[in-house]
């Protein structure tokens, strides 16, 4: 075989006279890159899976200028990765399937952490390109992971070392493709389970027209009854497992915080409270949200705020607080067609962007629609309000939202929680109030969190007694790490 004393000649060169760029300039194309690559992901996403990843494979291999490239899909169930699609002259009589611990790529899906190796000795990797063996310089592999969940990894070779910037590039891409297929996964999920909804709606219709039917005859009217309600509750409950898909795993934020615990009690089988998470790579987003009514009209209202969220923070990427709300009053107001004639629903909620700083403190920036969030600083329990302003509802504001900045300790906790739990009465028809709960909080602040929710799970008992609940309850109390 020939060998080149040119290693280089096919390839961009480092030392082309060009004048060079400065910080921003590279910012804006680095974000202009990025956007280019979120646009190709959703055009694409209808194609098969196979032509997918090759399209995706090929266009961060040309852009990071990878000599090679190899997307790797994990079979996390039965244990094994294999290779989907392949980039450049990789070797193509490799392999195909490996187990999941084997090799550098069983390290990194198994870790879900990025490896990287720079500078690597000549001959230590080869590749051929144009009847030539040439050297890698460096490898970079990269786990394709959202929320802890694996999808698979992609391998990239360098006959140069790579720049900071195009491996910066790469892990934010891969990141997005990673929230890309959670989605795609999430979205084929949730259709699967509206399509069972479907059915036993058909069902539902059915057992109706043999009821109409059967009218005069009041005794197999009151037994078509009885099968009428029992197909109603089981299309309900079809409607409570679509909800809860749609509400953060557990094992997520047990991941993502020190401790954690969820106390969610709706009113009826659905609920019109929510709760939701997301995980950038420097941040973390959470919200507590409570929809006008309960049952299934407040459930329809959450679903559509829970997509609002995901539109606003996850696929556009803000992430101010009080941005984020003003989007959401504005998508609310929209979707509710305030005219003077539409509905008037709406909803509060608090929400929270919680950053990691060096020195081992957390940036918490929060702001609220008609909401309160309490947290623990130094041994205090501190209280804050939102604004005012509605979102939605009968009292439509278009005043600004507003931010507040707390700076917290590691091991210093926060509570998000939404207005049932002041709202519960009494046998004498008297609320547990603000008061009560602040008293509660204070009391219970210093004990795990499992214990407050056990803890609170008896308060709200012993306080109720035997009246029902009036309206969906929600608190979500979590330990900053």
């Amino acid at each position: 075989m020939k060998k080149s004393n040119e290693r280089y000649t096919t390839f961009p060169s480092k030392k082309q006279n060009l004048k060079p760029k400065s910080a921003q300039e590279n910012n804006v194309e680095f974000d202009k890159l990025l956007l280019n690559f979120n646009l190709l992901l959703k055009q694409n996403l209808d194609k098969p899976f196979s032509n997918f990843v090759e399209i995706v494979l090929n266009f961060l291999s040309s852009h990071a200028q990878a000599c090679t490239g190899i997307y790797y899909s994990h079979h996390y169930q039965k244990e094994y990765y294999q290779i989907e699609a392949i980039f450049g002259n990789h070797n193509q009589n490799e392999k195909r399937v490996y187990h999941s611990r084997e090799g550098l790529v069983g390290q990194v899906i198994q870790s879900g952490k990025m490896l990287k190796f720079l500078g690597l000795p000549p001959k230590r990797s080869l590749v051929n390109i144009s009847n030539y063996q040439l050297s890698i310089n460096s490898i970079c592999i990269f786990p394709i992971i959202f929320n802890n969940k694996i999808y698979g990894a992609i391998y990239f070779g360098f006959l140069r070392k790579p720049t900071q910037e195009t491996i910066l590039f790469l892990e934010k891409a891969v990141h997005d493709l990673g929230v890309m297929i959670e989605n795609v996964y999430r979205y084929k999920h949730v259709r699967e389970l509206l399509k069972e909804s479907e059915r036993q709606k058909d069902e539902l219709s059915t057992a109706k027209e043999l009821l109409d039917l059967q009218a005069q005859k009041t005794d197999e009217a009151y037994n078509l009854l009885q099968i009428n309600y029992t197909q109603l509750m089981k299309s309900i409950k079809y409607a409570q497992k679509i909800q809860n898909a749609f509400l953060p795993q557990s094992y997520i934020l047990k991941n993502d915080f020190s401790d954690f615990f969820v106390f969610y009690l709706p009113k009826d089988t659905v609920s019109g409270d929510f709760y939701w998470y997301h995980k950038f790579l420097d941040r973390k987003m959470i919200a507590v949200g409570d929809c006008t009514g309960h049952g299934v009209p407040g459930a329809f209202m959450s679903l559509f705020a829970i997509n609002v969220l995901n539109k606003i923070i996850v696929e556009e990427k803000i992430v101010d607080p009080c941005i984020v709300l003003e989007n959401l009053r504005q998508e609310v107001k929209t979707f509710l067609q305030r005219d003077g004639k539409g509905l008037q629903d709406g909803l509060d909620i608090s929400i929270c962007s919680i950053q990691k700083n060096h020195e081992g403190t957390s940036t918490v920036i929060y702001s609220g629609a008609k909401s309160a969030i309490s947290y623990t600083k130094e041994g205090e329990l501190i209280s804050i309000k939102g604004n005012r302003n509605a979102i939605g509802g009968i009292y439509y504001s278009d005043k600004p939202f507003t931010s507040q900045k707390i700076q917290l300790k590691s091991g210093e906790k926060l509570y998000f929680y939404t207005d049932g739990i002041t709202d519960i009465c009494n046998d004498q028809r008297k609320s547990y109030g603000k008061k009560s709960w602040h008293a509660f909080l204070l009391k219970n602040m210093n004990f795990p969190m499992e214990n407050q929710k056990l803890n609170l799970q008896q308060e709200m008992t012993d306080y109720q007694g035997v009246q029902d609940q009036r309206d969906d309850v929600t608190v979500l109390g979590i330990q900053l790490n």
